[in-house]
């Protein structure tokens, strides 16, 4: 993406900065419903400008066995929405002092929960990250 130099007195400064608008704008996907996984209840929705990927979701795991690897993945980013590297994390639940740790694959996509206090709990993430180049 290139944006139009602005300076002062130039001609056509208003069609410069629409085309500025015009190339910000073009890379917002707006939100976008990701379907759960593995008979996880819930909902999680991205959102990608430029490369910036928001997350946002609530999700509860069908599965109790945390840490045993794709058996709670929760739900898959989809190709241009993965990460440029591997990420993990920790983020709490709806249990009074819960916490789960996240780990997203960067050549996948797998969300996956790979240990919970309270693997039946609500899991919230909301957070960002920068999305590989495809």
């Amino acid at each position: 993406m290139k944006l139009n130099k602005i300076i002062n007195g130039m001609e056509k400064a208003a069609e410069a900065i629409d085309q500025n608008f015009e190339a910000l704008n073009y890379e917002n996907s707006g939100w976008v419903t990701v379907p759960l996984k593995n008979g996880s209840r819930g909902d999680a929705r991205l959102m990608k400008i430029h490369r910036v990927v928001y997350i946002d979701a609530t999700v509860t795991a069908a599965s109790s066995g945390a840490g045993t690897g794709n058996a709670n993945s929760i739900m898959q980013l989809p190709e241009g929405y993965r990460p440029v590297r591997d990420i993990s994390l920790v983020i709490g639940t709806n249990a009074i002092n819960g916490t789960a740790v996240i780990r997203i694959s960067s050549s996948t996509g797998e969300v996956v929960i790979w240990s919970s206090t309270h693997i039946q709990a609500n899991h919230t993430l909301t957070f960002n990250f920068i999305a590989r180049d495809v």
